[in-house]
């Protein structure tokens, strides 16, 4: 997660990182989509890794769109620590 003040390059940055590390990255806009702010509710980055796995497959098994499948075809998380 990365937070911030507003149009200081966040989201360039991380985006740029996953593109340069040839790494998938996965974008939760909590503007746009409020009801996933649940899936962090947890201080354990285990357990926020388990619900947003959770949330994935339910979106999978659901066959929501197909493109989905294209989005998501197989999910890895890289954790950066400094």
């Amino acid at each position: 997660m990365v937070r911030g003040a507003r149009q200081v390059g966040k989201t360039w940055l991380i985006r740029d990182l996953a593109h340069l590390q040839n790494l998938r990255l996965l974008e939760f806009n909590f503007e746009k989509r409020p009801d996933l702010i649940s899936l962090f509710s947890s201080n354990d980055p285990k357990e926020i890794l388990v619900n947003i796995s959770a949330f994935i497959d339910s979106l999978l098994s659901s066959g929501a769109t197909s493109q989905t499948d294209q989005e998501y075809p197989k999910l890895s998380f890289a954790f950066l620590t400094g």
